[in-house]
């Protein structure tokens, strides 16, 4: 009815009004959308009015302009809780983090205020960790998650923040959660994630006496997706690269089949990454030269030549083979 009294009153902006909060309850966004906006260019809006179209606005993912509405809003009524939350969430999606971390502060003035929910703090501890205050932004992931228990993909979050801080104990540790938490078996990416954690904790020099640990875990999980994924590289590749640290010196080859195997693979795909090629065959020359098989060695030196003509630790192999 609403719809036909529009079509033959159009001037009438208490239609536009009214139909915008109709289809607002009824959960139909689009069209609540449409309707205020409608309304706005010839009404006098309300907080009500700024409130919800500010909402739809930022639900659409048009940032910008919902912040336009809350700062309007918020001209009416500065407590309004909704608008000063729509504030805090625009900023953050705009990238104007001190800015965003100005309206959590006014945001949470209140902390005994019972309409906080778990993604308010979420956001704020993404603005946290943006400013790399990470410390606090654990605090806040935190405080999220005691909210509800049921957003395991937190910890995943807090185990990002403890990464960026190189304390890869500890993301280790939230990516443990996050996997253990999970209802249905890990994804392959979730599981690459977690092997890749455990191999950059080997490589980095403050947790040496913890090496063989990580490395025995990220060779674990790193084979379980080179079984999942048998036609992606990706499985072998870090193999070959958590085997590489374990024999450094290449004397042992343990990273050969695998370096091996990822080739394999690559080769069969026109677009493969040039410097992932570029390692695989690096390795393998190597290996070979060690071994004192030059032949071979030659083979795959030529093979990144191929690649790259301009690769200088190539050129120089090959001009040292004799």
């Amino acid at each position: 009815m609403l719809m036909r009294l529009q079509s033959k009153t159009p001037e009438d902006n208490r239609i536009s009004k009214e139909l915008a909060d109709v289809y607002y309850t009824m959960g139909q966004y689009g069209k609540a959308k449409e309707a205020y906006e409608n309304y706005l260019k010839v009404g006098t809006p309300t907080e009500q009015d700024y409130t919800r179209y500010a909402m739809l606005l930022y639900l659409n993912k048009d940032y910008a302009q919902s912040l336009d509405m809350v700062k309007k809003g918020l001209e009416l009524a500065p407590e309004n809780h909704v608008l000063k939350r729509l504030a805090m969430y625009d900023y953050l999606e705009l990238k104007d983090y001190k800015t965003g971390l100005e309206a959590a502060a006014t945001f949470f003035a209140n902390p005994g205020n019972p309409d906080y929910v778990y993604l308010d703090y979420v956001y704020f501890a993404r603005l946290l960790e943006a400013d790399k205050q990470y410390e606090e932004a654990v605090v806040q992931f935190n405080k999220a998650l005691s909210m509800d228990k049921s957003h395991t993909e937190i910890y995943k979050d807090i185990s990002d923040v403890y990464e960026k801080k190189r304390d890869f104990p500890k993301a280790i540790e939230a990516y443990k959660n996050y996997l253990d938490e999970m209802k249905s078996s890990p994804d392959i990416s979730d599981l690459f994630l977690y092997g890749r954690l455990n191999y950059y904790a080997a490589t980095d020099s403050a947790y040496q006496d913890k090496q063989p640990t990580y490395l025995a875990e990220a060779d674990t999980i790193f084979a379980q997706v080179a079984v999942k994924v048998p036609d992606n590289y990706l499985g072998n590749f870090w193999r070959a690269r958590v085997n590489s640290l374990r024999d450094p010196e290449t004397t042992q080859g343990l990273a050969k089949p695998y370096y091996e195997a990822a080739l394999s693979i690559l080769e069969q795909k026109p677009d493969a990454t040039k410097s992932v090629l570029v390692e695989c065959n690096s390795y393998l020359g190597y290996y070979y030269f060690v071994k004192e098989d030059y032949n071979q060695s030659k083979q795959y030196w030529n093979k990144i030549l191929e690649i790259d003509p301009e690769n200088e630790t190539a050129t120089k192999a090959l001009g040292g083979i004799k």
